[in-house]
């Protein structure tokens, strides 16, 4: 499960992670966005993408360790 959603965070278009994390947000607060969280959206995006590949490479060291 987690390799599945970190390749699904690092291979998502970025646009497609901003609509879903907006609609996200939306969902949560039952407010819309304010204007200074989409300057902050890139910072966002490089962030989940980065969790991406924790998740990864978290995920591949469980395989190796429990391959050895």
């Amino acid at each position: 499960m987690p390799a599945a959603l970190g390749c699904y965070l690092v291979l998502a278009n970025a646009d497609n992670l901003t609509v879903k994390y907006q609609n996200y947000q939306l969902a949560r607060t039952m407010q819309p966005l304010k204007d200074e969280d989409f300057r902050n959206m890139p910072k966002i995006i490089w962030r989940l993408k980065a969790v991406g590949v924790v998740l990864l490479l978290f995920s591949i060291g469980v395989i190796f360790y429990v391959a050895i």
